[in-house]
């Protein structure tokens, strides 16, 4: 596969290397959309640590999440970790899965990704102690 930088010329990159790259930008979008959100940026900002450190850590619990290395189960531990320790309500994890889960969808990860980042975002949120997200009531349309 061949992609053109910045300076025009062309370099020959492999599937993981574009991969990487994709994950890595998705991630460092997530940062950003997440820290634009008043109500998940104050949950950031009372960690209590230097900014530089929040977006890092941020930033490396996206990436989990969307690599989900299957041969290492340590990642969900401390993913599950890092959201119990920002403390979030149903609505505020609710809005941190969306913003993750639209990206994702964006960047067509395929539905594959799409599923397995949903089931381990539901199973994160019981681990952390919030009940499952309510279902909309169903409506009869006949």
């Amino acid at each position: 596969m061949l992609v053109i930088s910045a300076n025009s010329s062309v370099t020959a990159l492999g599937e993981y290397e574009l991969l990487a790259i994709l994950l890595t930008l998705l991630a460092d979008e997530f940062c950003h959309v997440v820290t634009e959100d008043p109500r998940l940026r104050a949950k950031l900002m009372a960690t209590g640590r230097s900014w530089p450190q929040r977006m890092g850590r941020l930033r490396a619990n996206a990436l989990r999440l969307l690599l989900q290395d299957s041969t290492d189960e340590r990642w969900s531990q401390e993913v599950t970790e890092y959201l119990r320790m920002l403390d979030l309500t149903g609505d505020e994890f609710d809005l941190f899965a969306h913003y993750l889960l639209i990206l994702a969808l964006d960047s067509h990860l395929g539905p594959t990704a799409l599923v397995r980042l949903g089931g381990a975002l539901a199973d994160i949120r019981r681990a952390i102690g919030l009940p499952d997200a309510p279902y909309p009531p169903a409506t009869d349309e006949a």
